[in-house]
């Protein structure tokens, strides 16, 4: 009888210290919540929602059908909210039910899912026709003509990575990813670079991305917009920082008008992901994949006429930071 009551007596030990697993019911909230409740929670329509999911669902649904996978409708919700309010991960993975280490992986794979597919969201097109029909939207602003687009750069505040800390903080003293866009009459997002830290220069990255190429080689017959903080370039337009005459005062005049553009795409585009306006507490890759991920969504939201978030309260649990920080990854390369 000894044998017996020895090996229950081990069993008792083991469960004593064996953590079962719980899996959380899941809500989803297309089936939980009315149109008019998703779009005050996630910033878009249930119909909005299905169509990013049938997007990306290669993505991310799983490759065995488990009964305790996280469906793909549930995971772009979870992402989408936490874009939406910069909540906390466990405040965002209440929101469906699932726990806050899942809803970090998800918000990583869905950010990474829409970044890879950045293509289908954003794109500087070269084909004669549509820049016409740039140049004619432009002109109607101020006059300009000849103009295809307004690059200017945003400093995006991260929490000070472990690795190479100091190429983060920039002149302002905080630390930050300077991203690059470069943007239509429209509001819409028509390029994006955000891979470099917050000390790099507006005018290091223009001169190290793809479009200075396009534009150098002549591929594009236009100009682009910038502010004073860029180099000189024979297809870039800038103000001048002392107006000698009056055709010059006049330009700037019709400048300072155009730029105002700028200024309103990036207040929408951060007004919509409130995200953007706090300090992100995530290793940089992370952050330039979320980055990348609310600009597909932005300009997914404009041309789905979705309003102008200014018009719309905040998201009942939006806070500037969130609960968790992921281990920084090797800076990226510049």
């Amino acid at each position: 009888m000894a044998a017996p009551l020895i090996a229950f007596a081990e069993f008792l030990n083991e469960s004593a210290f064996r953590r079962e697993r719980v899996f959380k019911d899941r809500h989803n909230p297309l089936e939980n919540l009315n149109n008019i409740a998703v779009f005050e929670r996630l910033r878009f329509h249930s119909e909005d929602i299905l169509t990013l999911v049938e997007m990306l669902k290669d993505d991310l649904e799983p490759a065995a059908n488990r009964s305790h996978s996280i469906p793909a409708v549930i995971q772009v919700c979870v992402a989408v909210r936490f874009y939406a309010t910069g909540s906390f991960l466990n405040v965002v993975g209440d929101f469906t039910g699932i726990h806050k280490s899942s809803a970090s992986r998800i918000v990583h794979r869905v950010s990474q899912s829409l970044k890879r597919k950045l293509n289908h969201f954003i794109t500087f097109s070269t084909d004669p026709s549509k820049l016409r029909k740039l140049k004619g939207r432009f002109y109607e602003v101020a006059g300009f003509q000849n103009v295809v687009g307004e690059v200017d750069g945003t400093h995006i505040k991260i929490q000070a990575p472990y690795q190479n800390e100091n190429i983060y903080v920039n002149r302002k003293g905080y630390h930050s990813i300077n991203v690059q866009i470069i943007l239509d009459p429209n509001l819409l997002i028509n390029n994006i670079v955000a891979q470099w830290p917050g000390s790099t220069h507006d005018s290091r990255i223009l001169l190290n991305c793809s479009i200075h190429t396009t534009f150098d080689s002549g591929i594009v017959q236009g100009f682009l917009l910038g502010d004073s903080g860029y180099a000189l370039k024979t297809w870039l337009m800038m103000p001048y920082l002392n107006p000698q005459s009056p055709a010059q005062a006049n330009y700037n005049q019709a400048h300072s008008k155009t730029w105002n553009t700028v200024e309103r795409c990036i207040g929408v585009w951060k007004r919509r992901f409130h995200i953007l306006h706090g300090e992100i507490r995530m290793a940089p890759d992370r952050v330039c994949a979320i980055i990348c991920a609310t600009a597909a969504l932005h300009n997914f939201a404009r041309l789905r006429n979705l309003g102008d978030p200014a018009d719309f309260p905040l998201p009942d649990d939006s806070v500037p930071q969130q609960s968790q920080r992921t281990p920084a990854a090797v800076p990226l390369s510049h």
